[in-house]
């Protein structure tokens, strides 16, 4: 019997290699028939996100009357005054010293969870290419679906359903992450998103006010929970209107139940009437006016500008301004809050000034 058992060795040795082998193979197929499981659930899931948004888009369009844009408080109104400030003679002589507080902004307004965390997974890359969009200075890299071409046939309410419904079965997992995370990383104010999101739709339908363009950033928007709403003007045009938390001026809106919607493009001056539908959303919020004191900006120097009181030229300051800065402020809407017309100056003057700018003038 010793020695027999050294010869049974190898035979028990193969014994369980053929078991352990015996035992991958039973893993490896029973994870292919998980997986096979979970992409016929996929399917399923993805058939009943298609038949939902048909049916949803496919309901009677509701039609609303456009109200006229708010006029911009100081403008074409007689009860307010504008009361010159008197001269004051400045002792050059004296020294001030800024207070450190000027420095800190306020943020209890802009709290942390302003934006939530974007809950997607991460597509295989070969299902994406990069397309290069612009926004605050910055290019910004998007993955965007190699198939992601929208296709709209018409602007009946059939044609927006089926045309939506097909963009919910493409892979757009990775461009959401993307965006979300291009959001945290500049500190994106709820307008300068969208902006980006029109700017992404520029790209991929050659034209961010085509009408396949404009169902792209709705559809995008959807995701993130804003509010939305689709809506065909009577010139036939397709738009996206958008419920905010202020009252904007120079914008037409439409007021849909309770909520007032906005047609930020800036294109609908001569629309009377459009017909509108929402989006179907699990969380919809509306989108948030207030500027993100935090929101960052790729530096875009002026030629340097140098200021000085008339009456002392030789107390003069040199600064370069930020264009890219001054170029969001050009493009952000006016708008007010509960505190009045008048709040809108309120919330210009809480931004700060670019370091730069700062860095110059405080000394």
């Amino acid at each position: 019997m010793k020695v027999a058992f050294p010869i049974l060795i190898p035979f028990l040795l193969f014994n369980t290699f053929c078991a352990s082998a015996q035992s991958v193979d039973d893993m490896l197929r029973a994870a292919k028939k998980e997986r096979d499981r979970l992409l016929e659930l996929s399917a399923g899931f993805k058939e009943e996100m298609r038949k939902q948004w048909m049916e949803y888009i496919n309901r009677p369009w509701t039609p609303v009357e456009a109200e006229p844009p708010l006029q911009r408080p100081l403008e074409d109104n007689p009860d307010l005054m504008m009361i010159p400030l008197e001269s004051y003679d400045y002792n050059v002589g004296e020294t001030f010293e800024v207070p450190s507080s000027v420095l800190v902004m306020d943020k209890g307004l802009y709290a942390e969870d302003y934006f939530a965390e974007f809950p997607v997974y991460e597509e295989k890359s070969d299902v994406s290419s990069q397309v290069s969009i612009s926004l605050n200075g910055f290019e910004i890299l998007v993955r965007y679906p190699i198939d992601g071409k929208i296709n709209l046939e018409g602007n009946s309410e059939a044609d927006v359903a089926s045309a939506l419904a097909d963009m919910s079965q493409l892979p757009f997992s990775n461009t959401l992450r993307d965006l979300s995370r291009a959001r945290e990383l500049l500190s994106l104010s709820d307008w300068s998103f969208v902006k980006m999101v029109d700017n992404l739709s520029a790209v991929v339908c050659k034209s961010k006010s085509s009408p396949e363009a404009v169902l792209l950033q709705a559809y995008i928007l959807n995701a993130f929970g804003f509010n939305m709403c689709i809506g065909r003007a009577d010139d036939g045009c397709i738009c996206k209107l958008i419920e905010t938390d202020a009252y904007l001026y120079d914008f037409a809106s439409f007021r849909h139940g309770d909520l007032i919607f906005y047609h930020l493009d800036g294109n609908m001056d001569e629309v009377k009437m459009v017909d509108m539908i929402d989006l179907p959303s699990d969380s919809r919020r509306p989108m948030r006016m207030r500027m993100n004191p935090d929101e960052r900006f790729h530096m875009n120097a002026s030629r340097e500008m140098k200021f000085a009181p008339e009456r002392y030229p030789n107390l003069f300051m040199a600064v370069s301004t930020d264009l890219s800065r001054m170029d969001f402020y050009a493009d952000y809407p006016m708008y007010y809050t509960e505190g009045g017309p008048l709040s809108t100056y309120y919330h210009y003057a809480m931004m700060p000034m670019s370091e730069e700018v700062r860095d110059a003038v405080y000394p």
